[in-house]
């Protein structure tokens, strides 16, 4: 779907008299600036929510209410015998 509707703009575009190649570096050019500004945008935010859950997992263990699992790393009950996460015996 997505290849098709880039053909058919490109079509569209080239009847105008502009070339195909500049088209698509146009179409790159776009392409890296949106990626460039979705990178500057979701790392930070993807660094703050990491170091979040790293901080209220350690206030989980530190406080005892829930134990690592030994297999996945993931926070469960101590009473857990079986993780629910991985389905490993603890």
């Amino acid at each position: 779907m997505v290849i098709r509707f880039a053909v058919l703009n490109l079509q569209y575009w080239n009847k105008g008299g502009r070339s195909m190649l500049a088209i698509l570096v146009f179409g790159i050019f776009l392409f890296l600036v949106f990626f460039g500004l979705a990178m500057m945008i979701g790392l930070p935010i993807g660094m703050v929510l990491d170091y979040k859950k790293k901080q209220h997992n350690a206030e989980l263990k530190a406080s005892g209410e829930k134990k690592q699992c030994p297999y996945c790393k993931e926070y469960i009950d101590p009473e857990a015998t079986i993780c629910p996460h991985c389905r490993k015996q603890q």
